[in-house]
């Protein structure tokens, strides 16, 4: 499995389950969390 970078402003395909759980549909999203060289404890 390829790992990849995720950056604050990336677009990325996350699956969402139907309410029933029968399916997923595969929508985009934004990612708005900080970088991880960004954080600190």
């Amino acid at each position: 499995m390829v790992q990849r970078i995720v950056r604050r402003g990336s677009i990325v395909l996350v699956r969402y389950p139907f309410t029933d759980l029968s399916n997923i549909k595969v929508r985009p999203a934004v990612v708005v969390m900080p970088d991880q060289s960004e954080h600190t404890n």
